[in-house]
């Protein structure tokens, strides 16, 4: 999400951002999620990669703590090592809805039971199906 929100103030990641700029909506990342952003960005687009720290701050998007390892551990099972911190992270704060694009990995049943009654979707399918 924040990597397409860096690239492109278009689509419903930047949307997002916007909606929690404005209030509307309160988001969240962990520190896992802010240190690999960073990572991905500065590789793949450095030229982008400053923009990181901008929308965090303009998008006023809340940085948890990471989860501890016995949470990730407890995960690891549904869903590649690399992502468990992200989901674990929003079972920790029990979050409403965990938006993704990475649609292989997160949307299994076994994951979306797994986190029932947290709704993982989509940016697009969070704006058609439950913004109002």
């Amino acid at each position: 999400i924040l990597i397409a929100a860096v690239l492109s103030t278009t689509g419903g990641s930047f949307r997002l951002c916007r909606e929690a700029n404005t209030a509307s909506l309160i988001a969240y990342i962990n520190q896992y999620v802010q240190d690999e952003t960073r990572e991905v960005l500065a590789r793949k687009y450095p030229l982008s990669a400053s923009k990181l720290d901008q929308l965090l701050k303009w998008g006023q998007i809340n940085i948890l703590p990471n989860p501890k390892a016995s949470q990730i551990k407890k995960i690891s099972h549904l869903i590649n090592i690399e992502d468990a911190p992200i989901v674990a992270g929003a079972m920790n704060h029990k979050v409403d809805y965990l938006i993704t694009l990475d649609r292989k990995d997160f949307m299994t049943l076994k994951l979306r039971r797994f986190c029932f009654p947290t709704i993982i979707t989509t940016p697009q399918y969070f704006f058609q199906q439950y913004w109002k």
